[in-house]
Formats: C-alpha cells, structure tokens, sequence
C-alpha cells in the first residue's frame, strides 16, 4: 500500500514537472517570437519597400558582414540563414514563422514519445529534445546578426532572453535529477490542450501579426530610408555592380532603376531574362535624351520589355507638357511587345500629366498594350487615347479637367475589349452629362468600373443610386463591381428646386443592385446652393474631398488626404471625430474664413498621429490655433505647414510667445505669404 502511495506521490510530482517544463519552453519559443519578429520586421520591412524582390540587397549587406570579419565563426552559418531569407521573402513568407514550425515539430514529436514513455528515463529524452532545438546557438547568431544591423531596441532585448536561458538551462538540471513517471492517460488529454495553446499563440503572434500599425510603418520606414539613402553612395554602388550584379544578372527579370543609378546597373551587364522595368525618379529632359539615343536602354525596350513603369520628378505648377508627351508617345513607337505601361502614377503624389489629344492619330498605336495607367490633362486626351489604343482591356486614367471637349463629342463607337475602366478627376466637372455619361456607355463589355469625381450641376439635383443605375449601368450588362466616390455641388441660383435629404439619397441605392453606400448631404439655403457626396463601402481610395459640417463619420483607413471646406465654421467636435474615421491621414487641407463659434476645446487632446502636411492658407485664424497650438492638438510627424503669415503672426502675439512649438519642431518645409522672418522665428520653426 505504501509502495503505491509512493508511486502516486512521484506520478504527481513528475506531471507537475513535466508540465512546469513545457510550460517553460512555451515562454522561450514566445520570447523568441519578438526577437524573431523584430529582424523579420527589419528585412521583410526592407524586402517589401526597397528591393522589390531584388535580393541582392540582402545578398550585398551579408557580403560586407562577412568581409569585416567580426564572425569567422557563423560565416556558414550567416549565409545559410540569409539565403533562407531571402526565398522567403520572394515567396511572402515570414522566415521566423518557418523557425518556429521547426521547433513545434520537434518539440511535439518528443512531447508523443513522453506520453508512451513511464519511466525515468523520459528527463533524458526531454534533455536530449532541448539539445536538438539548440536555442542558445540560434539566439546567439541572432544577436549577431542584430549587433551588426546596428538596431540597439533588438540587442538589449535579445541579451534579456539570454540571460532568461541561462536561469533556465538551471532549472533544467534540476529537473533532470527528477525519477519519477507518467500517467500516459492524463498526460495525454492535458498534453492536448497543450498543443492547441501553443499553435494559438504562435498563429496569433505570426499570422496575426499583434504588433502596432504605427509601429510597423516607423520601422518600414526607418529601414528604407536608411537603405535608400545608403544606394545613393557611388561607392556602394559601384560595389553592388561590381560584386551583385555580375553573379545574379543572368537571372533578373524585374528592374527598378534611379537616374542617378541608371549608366553603372544598365551598362555593367547584360539582363537576358528582363522584362519588366521601372524608370524612377526622372528629370524629363534626361529620360528623353536617353530614349532618343542609341543606348542599351533602347535596345531593351525595344527587344525585352513587356511591363514598364514610369516615374518622373513632379512640378505641380508647371503647365509645361510638351516634354511628357513626347516621352509616352515615344515609348508606344520604341515597344513593339509593350502589355503594361504605367506613365507616372507609381506614387499617388507625383501624378504628372500629359497632353496628347492635338497629336496625330498616327503618334498613339499599339497592337500589344493591355493596359495602361496615365494622367492627361483635358478630357480631350482620354477620348484620343480610347480612339486610337483600341486593344486596352484596363484603362486607368487621372483627368486634370474636365471641361467642354474641343473634340470627337459625338463618337459613338463602342469599345468592345475594355474591361476595367476607372476615372479620376479632382476639380469639379461642369460637363458630366454631355461628355462622360456617352463615354461610359460605349463600354458595353465592362466588367469593374471605378469613378472618383467632383461633378458641377446647374439647375438641376444630386446624383444619387437612380442616377448612376438609369444613366450608366443599365449599359453595362457584363459590370461585376462598381466603386465609387462621387461629390456633387448643386447650383441653382433664382429657380428654386427641392433638393433631395440624405434618407432620400440613400433611399434611391435600394434594390438597385449596390453594395453598402455611404452619403451625406449639405444645403446652404440662402445661397440655394446643396452638396451632397457618395460613395461605396468600404470605401477604397486614397483622397476624399469637400468633407463638411454634414459628415457622417465611418472609417476611411485607405484616405491619406482630406480636404475640409465648408461656409459655416468647422468647430471642436468635428475635428476630434477626423483622427477618429481617418486614421492614416497624411494631408490635410482646411477650407474655411468663417471663426469658430464655440472656442471653450475640451481637455481631450486631438491627434493626427501620422499628419505630415497641414495647409491652412484658405482659413481664419482660428483654425491655425485649433489645429496648431500644443494644448489643442498634438501632430508628433508634420514636416509641411502651408499657412497665412498674418494667421501664424497672430497665434503667437507676433512671435513673442511660443504656443506651438512642440507641433512645429520637425517642420522643414513652410510655404507663407511673406519672406519677412523675425528674428527669433527659429525658435518657432528651427528646423527652418
């Protein structure tokens, strides 16, 4: 009796054991998920942003790791990991999730002979699992390779988890000294639920991805800054075309290129296999000179490239397009296999246009392009461009204006091949019936349409659900998806109209065949003036236009520029709710010359978290001292502040007291009225 006794006192003290120990192997393999994660935030950040699957990059930082010879010993080691890492990252796969895979299948497969084992000798086959895993060596190569990254967050973390296995390497041996056994019954079902906790954990902490957006996007951007700029070095980069290129040239298929960059990647070696090419950053005048001579950059539009990208530097105030236009026609002329062209819309800031609709019907041929991305300057261009490109499945076209076509109004031909079509216009179009809806309805065989515009109508009423469906899509019977952003401003002067409420608009969405919509409308009664916006849910694009007192709220996280304008004064309450339904906001631009009425702000501070312009040069005062002084609101990343001099004089008592300095410390760029400065304006803006 006593002898069984014994043995249930061992059977209880080993499971208690048993379990203390995976219980402290679940706190090792989390611990190591944040080190894990943290170098997979630094080189898949890096892999997303910079390279584009070009990974000679990485290939290119571990070259110089290995030359400074500080790890002679995990040399073999380092490039078997970063060759790891770098085919998981062409394959979008986190390489710390793969590690830790490895670990659970190890760990289990043990866990499963534990279960079948009742006998003391299961403490060494536990041991002998720990030792398989070797987390000290992997933790070890970890911290190196975080040491050299230079990323010191990572490194005190990664000597903390050291220090935490060497009091667990401890335990451990105390552990071990333990004879007792298992019951397979009760190890089994608890061993179970086990298994399910940790999959749950890891799949919450990798799949999940827990950490913070703000979090991410800083070190995204760190890591890119820091490698981008380190390109711009030419000794750097004569050693990645003397060392990177020459071993992976045969292999490229994808290319993005800098002008400054352009001579030493282009013509160091030859890319047999390149197909796709991205022009970055351009002077036009350069891009043409190379286009125009006999270079080895004519010779591979003409004979490889069937995707290219076009990038040039933006000059919002030029109306100069003479250049860009020569440049687009050119490349329709130079690339006989061209599929896709993309002409300066790779960054939703920098959409430089061109106009093309006086060229001769002849410069715009092509028998091989798909699909094309471009801005153009009159609606004239978009007309030319659906005339004469007649194979484009996917036209995605930015109109600067649209105003009254000077020509093909009444070409009626239909447009069979295209598919996907999407219109964007900022600035209000007065020509909406007469030249964009016969535009549309020639697309009898669309399948996606995308409209973001701001359409101006005299006399008449909103466009609303009925609209869209009567006038547009009943000529469409082939449309799958409809997206869209759609801001109307109603002016009818003398006659009057009885505009319609947002129940109404919202009504006339009903049985009509669309997805969730959103809408709000504004009426200024003694201007007879109405605006009403809508669009559909959830909503899709970057800007969003005309917000005024009448917004609903929702959630806009796609929107990073918002403008505000309003003739009634915009007070605390809709200020507090726009960080709130825009929370990635970047830009901001506030319209409004009426004061505010309530200026008693509450204590709750608002802040733009990720705000890094802010124009205020159409606006009261009050606004500069709403959105500007410290104990109102906090912008922790503006860099551009567009604002009156007479505004910024007086929210700070000319400059004799300092209310915003702690929103104004990073600010490099400050567009004003004036270059009169006082002298103790860098107080105010030091970085100026």
């Amino acid at each position: 009796m006593s002898s069984n006794n014994g043995s249930c006192c061992g059977l209880i003290c080993l499971i208690r054991i048993a379990f203390v120990i995976m219980f402290l192997i679940l706190i090792v393999m989390v611990l190591l998920t944040g080190v894990y994660y943290g170098v997979d935030l630094v080189v898949q950040g890096a892999c997303r942003k910079v390279h584009d699957d070009q990974p000679f990059l990485i290939n290119f930082a571990i070259d110089e790791l290995i030359e400074l010879n500080v790890m002679p010993d995990y040399s073999s080691e380092i490039n078997r990991t970063v060759t790891d890492v770098i085919s998981d990252c062409r394959n979008h796969i986190h390489f710390s999730k793969k590690i830790f895979e490895n670990y659970w299948s190890t760990l289990n497969g043990d866990v499963k002979n534990m279960m079948n084992t009742l006998s003391e000798n299961i403490y060494n086959q536990f041991i002998k699992s720990i030792g398989q895993i070797n987390i000290p060596a992997d933790i070890n190569l970890i911290v190196q390779l975080v040491n050299q990254a230079n990323r010191s967050d990572i490194s005190v973390r990664a000597e903390e988890i050291n220090k935490n296995l060497m009091t667990m390497n401890n335990l451990f041996q105390n552990i071990s000294n333990s004879n007792s056994t298992l019951s397979p019954n009760f190890v089994q079902s608890t061993i179970s639920e086990f298994e399910n906790y940790v999959k749950e954990v890891l799949e919450s902490t990798l799949d999940g991805c827990p950490l913070p957006l703000a979090l991410i996007y800083k070190t995204d951007t760190l890591v890119c800054h820091t490698l981008g700029g380190s390109l711009n070095d030419k000794n750097v980069l004569l050693k990645i075309c003397e060392k990177i290129l020459p071993r992976i040239h045969h292999q490229l298929k994808e290319l993005i290129v800098e002008q400054n960059s352009m001579e030493h990647i282009l013509f160091t070696v030859d890319y047999p296999q390149l197909c796709s090419l991205s022009l970055v950053n351009f002077q036009e005048e350069i891009l043409f000179q190379y286009l125009t001579d006999d270079s080895i950059l004519h010779h591979i539009l003409t004979e490889q490239i069937i995707d290219l990208n076009i990038d040039v530097s933006y000059q919002p105030e030029s109306e100069e397009y003479e250049t860009l236009s020569n440049i687009f026609v050119l490349i329709l002329s130079m690339c006989p296999r061209l599929i896709n062209l993309n002409f300066c819309q790779l960054f939703p800031d920098r959409k430089t246009p061109i106009c093309i609709y006086k060229f001769p019907s002849t410069s715009c041929i092509s028998s091989t392009l798909t699909k094309l991305k471009v801005n153009v300057v009159k609606f004239d261009d978009c007309l030319y461009l659906v005339r004469h490109l007649k194979y484009l499945s996917t036209l995605i076209i930015d109109v600067k204006e649209i105003s009254l076509c000077l020509s093909d109004r009444n070409n009626k031909e239909k447009l069979p091949e295209l598919k996907c079509f999407s219109l964007t216009s900022m600035e209000f179009a007065s020509h909406y019936n007469d030249q964009i809806i016969p535009l549309l309805r020639r697309m009898i065989n669309l399948k996606e349409l995308t409209l973001f515009l701001a359409v101006l109508k005299r006399y008449s009423t909103y466009i609303d659900g009925i609209q869209l469906h009567d006038q547009i899509l009943t000529y469409m019977p082939q449309l799958d998806k409809f997206t869209f952003s759609i801001n109307t401003l109603v002016v009818n002067g003398r006659i009057k109209i009885d505009l319609p409420s947002n129940e109404d608009v919202q009504h006339s969405f009903i049985g009509k065949g669309y997805e969730q919509v959103g809408s709000y409308v504004h009426i200024r009664l003694e201007d007879n003036i109405g605006m009403s916006h809508v669009y559909s849910l959830p909503y899709q694009f970057q800007y969003f236009l005309h917000l005024n007192n009448s917004f609903q709220g929702h959630m806009f996280d796609t929107v990073r520029r918002l403008t505000m304008s309003d003739g009634r004064p915009f007070e605390y309450n809709l200020f507090i709710l726009i960080p709130q339904c825009f929370p990635l906001l970047k830009e901001l631009y506030v319209i409004n010359y009426q004061p505010q009425k309530n200026k008693q702000h509450s204590s709750i501070l608002i802040i733009f978290s990720h705000l890094i312009l802010l124009n205020l040069v159409e606006t009261h005062a009050d606004y500069a001292e709403q959105l500007l002084f410290d104990k109102n609101t906090h912008l922790p990343c503006l860099l551009d502040l567009c604002i009156e001099y007479k505004s910024l004089a007086m929210i700070t008592n000319n400059f004799t007291n300092n209310p915003i300095r702690r929103n104004c410390a990073k600010i490099k760029k400050l567009d004003v009225d004036t270059l009169l400065r006082p002298k103790n304006f860098h107080e105010y803006i030091p970085l100026l």
